[in-house]
């Protein structure tokens, strides 16, 4: 479970910047850039191409999706205010209780599948609960 792994990254404080970029001690570019936005993709790309990833970006494309849903507004509401919640955390840098909000978005979603949200979105939506982790 992505959530928990994260989790436990920060609480153990490893030292190491959980933002900072997946790739940094395996770039052997010289003059290589290192902003800790910037995340290495695990495919081969074009050395001169970053991808920057937000985590704050990325819950607003998720809160969009969840707007355009076909759920009951109840339910909309709910995961949308829990996400929300998240990336105010995520601004201020409380990458703690970010994460807890996201468990909460994800314990949510589990709660109701199959009643009120179908199995096809529970898995889009741990998708992007993933994709926001990753970002960290």
């Amino acid at each position: 479970m992505p959530l928990a792994r994260a989790r436990d990254r920060l609480a153990r404080g490893s030292g190491r910047d959980p933002r900072a970029s997946l790739g940094d001690e395996t770039d052997a570019r010289p003059g290589a850039r290192r902003d800790p936005r910037l995340a290495v993709a695990p495919w081969p790309v074009h050395p001169d191409i970053f991808v920057t990833v937000d985590a704050v970006d990325e819950i607003g494309v998720f809160i969009k999706k969840i707007g355009l849903s076909d759920l009951p507004n109840g339910i909309k509401r709910s995961l949308r205010a829990k996400l929300a919640a998240a990336r105010r955390s995520f601004a201020r840098g409380n990458d703690g209780a970010a994460l807890k909000q996201l468990g909460a978005f994800e314990n949510a979603v589990m709660a109701q599948i199959g009643k009120k949200i179908p199995v096809e979105l529970v898995s889009e939506f741990r998708e992007g609960v993933a994709n926001i982790v990753d970002c960290l």
